[in-house]
């Protein structure tokens, strides 16, 4: 066992340890007893003259330096000083521990309840610690792998800083950046851009993006710019670079630019075509119909009356080319004038008898009583659509009836009126998969029409576009199906048998007029 486990066992026996402190005063007290005893009792005579003479006493002080005894003394005070010395150095710490364990520890209950607070404070300082340096480190993580440029600017424009990882590839180095005001650091032109921008995101505290384009080393680089406000007088600046998104747009404008010039070259050459045709075709016809008042045998007037309704069925196709030519292209208007709805209905009845007498069918019109008699738009036009719209249902109805009916409503916008037709017929319908494609170009609803009945399929498709011109819609409903473009309060009839088609347009009305 070593010295110092002997010491701790020693102190920890039952002796007090203030004992100790009595040994050098112990072996000091002997040896003045000692010194005492020959003062006293050696040469009592001789001690009490020395002491009567003050010279004696300093010719006995300095005797006393040889005297052994004196010497003896002297020895034990620097003994004694020592050993105090000694004692006080060794039992000093435990004298402290022995303090604090029965003043600290009992008198101090909340001790041990503040040292687990400061345990679990150190424990969650080391925790935030570790997750902040987790989170640290997907930061940088996530700002080195973004390949966008995110910057700081204040109101001015100024970049304040840099968020990103990656050199910049905006205009300059980092270095030159942060160095520069923005009209330092890029073109006048993009600069008032993006102050623009950074002063609209801080007056309305919103996200508001932008566009540009750099000169960067020779060749056009896009940017797209999001500019988010985190202050009063701050914002950050998340910057892409999208000049391949940018080029296939370029390209694509291009392309749609030039599709269009070709669509409007090729409508404007057949427009240009078919009024060159019609015009000697209606020679044709007109010859032919001169013939026809001349005298003939029964074999040339059958002949004169196939040129004749040949011609009229090249004409009507003609006449539908020039005129989808001519809405395509955009060179047909709508006119504006006022005109008579019961006239224009009745004439388009008139012109239609003939054909719905031979198969036997009942052509009828109603007008309701609030509509207008008079209104204001393009008669030829609203013509052009009853005839398309009835000559089909008298085409495709083998028997049975064909009705036009007409309601209308108010609008919202003075003297405005909406007009809303319904042409009813009882023939063979049309199909739900043909519905859908009804009103499309050169679409009919089977191509076993087109070789039954005739016809190019564009009058349902110059229909559609004209009443669009007229501020209207169109839409069909047959056999509980319905194509088009209805109104979306719309609600089926459930039609079960033929087809009806509506349609609506905007005319002007003048309120001088009477109803019908």
């Amino acid at each position: 066992m070593s010295s110092q486990d002997l010491t701790k066992r020693f102190f920890a026996s039952k002796i007090s340890i203030y004992w100790l402190l009595l040994i050098p005063f112990v072996w000091q007290l002997i040896g003045l007893l000692i010194v005492s005893s020959y003062l006293f009792f050696g040469n009592n005579e001789e001690a009490a003259k020395l002491l009567q003479n003050s010279n004696s006493l300093n010719n006995l002080l300095n005797n006393s330096l040889n005297n052994p005894i004196v010497l003896l003394l002297g020895l034990n005070l620097l003994i004694s000083a020592g050993l105090i010395f000694v004692i006080v150095k060794i039992i000093r710490p435990y004298l402290q521990l022995n303090t604090a364990k029965k003043t600290s520890l009992p008198d101090c209950p909340t001790l041990p309840h503040n040292l687990e607070n400061r345990q679990k404070i150190e424990d969650d300082l080391r925790d935030s610690q570790a997750k902040l340096k987790e989170a640290y480190m997907e930061q940088s993580t996530l700002l080195s792998a973004m390949t966008d440029v995110v910057l700081v600017r204040n109101a001015e424009g100024r970049c304040l800083k840099i968020a990103t990882t990656k050199n910049v590839n905006l205009k300059g180095t980092r270095e030159q950046v942060l160095s520069k005001s923005i009209y330092e650091e890029l073109p006048e032109s993009v600069a008032n851009i993006l102050l623009r921008t950074i002063q609209k995101a801080l007056a309305s505290k919103q996200i508001i993006n932008c566009d540009y384009s750099l000169d960067i080393d020779g060749r056009e680089v896009w940017f797209a710019s999001n500019i988010s406000p985190i202050s009063d007088d701050t914002v950050i600046q998340i910057s892409r670079d999208i000049t391949e998104r940018k080029r296939s747009e370029i390209a694509l404008a291009k392309a749609k630019e030039a599709a269009e010039a070709a669509t409007k070259a090729k409508s404007e050459f057949l427009a240009n075509m078919s009024h060159e045709i019609r015009t000697p075709m209606n020679g044709v016809l007109v010859m032919a119909q001169l013939l026809a008042t001349t005298e003939l045998t029964e074999e040339q007037e059958e002949f004169v009356q196939t040129i004749l309704e040949s011609g009229d069925v090249l004409l009507t196709i003609i006449n539908d080319i020039l005129d989808f030519s001519k809405i395509e292209s955009g060179m047909l208007k709508i006119e504006k004038r006022a005109y008579i709805l019961e006239e224009i209905i009745s004439s388009v009845n008139s012109l239609l008898r003939g054909q719905a007498r031979d198969k036997g069918i009942d052509l009828q019109h109603t007008i309701h009583p609030d509509v207008p008699c008079q209104v204001i738009g393009d008669s030829s036009r609203l013509r052009q659509i009853l005839i398309n719209i009835v000559g089909n249902a008298i085409k495709f109805t083998p028997q049975g009836n064909v009705s036009v009916t007409v309601n209308g409503s108010s609008l919202p916008e003075n003297d405005q009126y909406a007009l809303q037709f319904a042409v009813t017929d009882s023939g063979i319908g049309i199909t739900g998969e043909h519905i859908v494609s009804l009103f499309q170009a050169f679409t009919q609803a089977d191509t076993s029409i087109s070789r039954r009945y005739g016809g190019t399929g564009l009058g349902l498709a110059i229909s559609k576009r004209l009443v669009g011109l007229m501020g209207g819609t169109i839409w069909v409903e047959s056999f509980g199906k319905v194509g088009g473009d209805p109104p979306v309060n719309w609600k089926s009839s459930l039609v079960t048998q033929g087809a009806t088609f509506y349609f609506v347009i905007h005319v002007g009305i003048d309120s001088q007029i009477g109803q019908c």
